[in-house]
Protein backbone atom coordinates (compact mmCIF):
# COMPACT_ATOMS: atom_id res chain seq x y z
CA UNK A 1 0.00 0.00 0.00
CA UNK A 2 1.29 3.55 -0.92
CA UNK A 3 1.62 6.16 2.00
CA UNK A 4 -0.61 9.27 0.76
CA UNK A 5 1.53 12.33 0.87
CA UNK A 6 -0.51 15.00 -0.59
CA UNK A 7 0.09 13.85 -4.21
CA UNK A 8 -2.57 16.99 -5.03
CA UNK A 9 -0.54 19.61 -2.65
CA UNK A 10 2.59 18.00 -3.41
CA UNK A 11 2.07 18.84 -7.27
CA UNK A 12 1.12 22.54 -6.99
CA UNK A 13 3.93 23.37 -4.65
CA UNK A 14 6.09 21.67 -6.93
CA UNK A 15 5.15 24.24 -9.37
CA UNK A 16 5.15 27.08 -7.20
CA UNK A 17 8.91 26.54 -6.08
CA UNK A 18 10.14 24.58 -8.59
CA UNK A 19 11.58 22.00 -6.93
CA UNK A 20 11.11 18.07 -7.20
CA UNK A 21 11.28 16.21 -3.65
CA UNK A 22 8.41 13.69 -4.18
CA UNK A 23 11.05 10.76 -3.37
CA UNK A 24 12.14 12.35 -0.45
CA UNK A 25 8.53 12.74 1.04
CA UNK A 26 7.05 9.44 0.12
CA UNK A 27 7.08 6.64 3.08
CA UNK A 28 8.57 10.15 5.55
CA UNK A 29 5.42 10.09 7.40
CA UNK A 30 4.97 14.02 6.18
CA UNK A 31 1.40 14.60 4.87
CA UNK A 32 1.17 17.73 2.76
CA UNK A 33 -3.15 18.46 3.72
CA UNK A 34 -3.52 21.76 2.14
CA UNK A 35 -2.19 24.86 0.64
CA UNK A 36 -3.54 28.87 0.64
CA UNK A 37 -2.79 31.67 -1.72
CA UNK A 38 -2.87 34.33 1.30
CA UNK A 39 -3.13 38.06 0.92
CA UNK A 40 -2.43 40.49 4.46
CA UNK A 41 -5.53 43.14 3.82
CA UNK A 42 -3.76 45.44 5.57
CA UNK A 43 -0.46 45.30 3.90
CA UNK A 44 -1.44 44.00 0.89
CA UNK A 45 1.04 41.05 1.37
CA UNK A 46 1.04 37.98 -0.31
CA UNK A 47 2.32 34.90 0.54
CA UNK A 48 1.46 31.01 0.71
CA UNK A 49 0.37 28.75 4.00
CA UNK A 50 1.03 25.03 3.73
CA UNK A 51 -0.90 22.79 6.30
CA UNK A 52 1.15 19.71 6.84
CA UNK A 53 0.99 17.45 9.48
CA UNK A 54 -1.24 20.53 11.68
CA UNK A 55 1.37 22.77 11.21
CA UNK A 56 1.58 25.23 9.19
CA UNK A 57 4.66 26.73 7.68
CA UNK A 58 4.26 30.46 5.87
CA UNK A 59 6.26 31.24 2.62
CA UNK A 60 6.83 33.56 -0.33
CA UNK A 61 6.95 32.95 -4.04
CA UNK A 62 10.31 32.31 -5.22
CA UNK A 63 9.56 35.14 -7.79
CA UNK A 64 9.32 37.65 -4.87
CA UNK A 65 11.96 37.05 -3.00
Amino acid sequence: MTEDYGEEVYNLLSKIVGLKFKSQINGSGIRLEKLFEMKNLVTGEEFFCLKTNKRAIEFNSPKEC
